[in-house]
C-alpha cells in the first residue's frame, strides 16, 4: 500500500509549475557553470564558423564553443536564427574540403532561416563532414543558392558528408545551379549515413 499523508497536492503542482517555467534558465545555468559556451545568434554561429574555418580574427577560441566528450568537441544551439543578407555574407560553410568537420553539432531542434549560401565549389551550411563528424537535430527553413561554378556540390545541411546527418530537415527553400552540378536537399553527396531527414524544397539544374 501507498504510504504517506494524505493532502491536496498543492506544492507540488506548484513547484513543478516553477520547475516548467524556469527550465531554459536552469539549462543555461548549469551550462555557465560547466563553462559550457553555446551559440545562440547569428554572431555566435559567423565566429564559430570562422573558427572552423581557421579564417577568425578575434579573441574567441573553440574552446569558448563546446564541450569535450570522450575526446570529441559537442557544439549546440541555443536558439533558432534567422540571419540577414549581410550576416550570410560573412559566413562560408562549415568546414573544408581540405579539413573536414570532425566534431558534432547538435542544432538542439532549432531552426536557422534565410540562409544564403555562397557560390564556391562545395557550398551547403556545412562544406564537409568527416568521418567521425555529426550534425543532428538541425533544420534549415529558407535557405537560397545560385550556383554558377562549372562543377559544384550544392546541399542544404551539407555539401559532402562522410560522416552522420540524423533529424535534420531543409524547408522552404530554393536550391539552383546553372552549370554542371550535385545537388541535394540534405547533402549533395554522401559516403556516410543519413538519418530521420526530410526536404520540402525546391532543388534544380537550369541548363544554360
Amino acid at each position: 500500500e501507498p504510504a504517506g499523508i494524505q493532502t491536496d497536492h498543492i506544492e507540488g503542482r506548484f513547484l513543478n509549475i516553477i520547475a516548467r517555467n524556469n527550465l531554459k534558465q536552469n539549462i543555461a545555468l548549469c551550462c555557465e557553470a560547466a563553462k559550457i559556451e553555446i551559440a545562440e545568434d547569428a554572431e555566435d554561429l559567423i565566429a564559430f564558423c570562422q573558427l572552423i574555418n581557421g579564417t577568425y580574427e578575434g579573441e574567441e577560441t573553440l574552446d569558448s564553443f563546446g564541450e569535450v566528450v570522450d575526446e570529441q568537441r559537442i557544439y549546440r544551439l541555443l536558439s533558432d536564427i534567422t540571419l540577414t543578407k549581410e550576416e550570410c555574407q560573412r559566413l562560408s560553410p562549415i568546414g573544408e574540403d581540405s579539413a573536414p568537420f570532425a566534431d558534432i553539432f547538435d542544432g538542439e531542434g532549432h531552426t536557422i532561416s534565410e540562409l544564403t549560401l555562397p557560390d564556391v565549389k562545395y557550398t551547403g551550411l556545412f562544406g564537409h563532414i568527416g568521418s567521425t563528424g555529426i550534425v543532428r537535430n538541425l533544420h534549415i527553413n529558407k535557405a537560397s543558392s545560385l550556383n554558377t561554378l562549372n562543377t559544384s556540390y550544392v546541399g542544404g545541411i551539407a555539401s559532402i558528408n562522410d560522416g552522420t546527418i540524423d533529424n535534420c530537415s531543409l524547408t522552404n527553400s530554393n536550391l539552383y545551379t546553372i552549370e554542371k552540378g550535385y545537388m541535394g536537399g540534405i547533402c549533395a553527396l554522401t559516403g556516410g549515413t543519413i538519418l530521420n531527414c526530410y526536404t520540402q524544397s525546391t532543388i534544380y539544374h537550369v541548363n544554360t
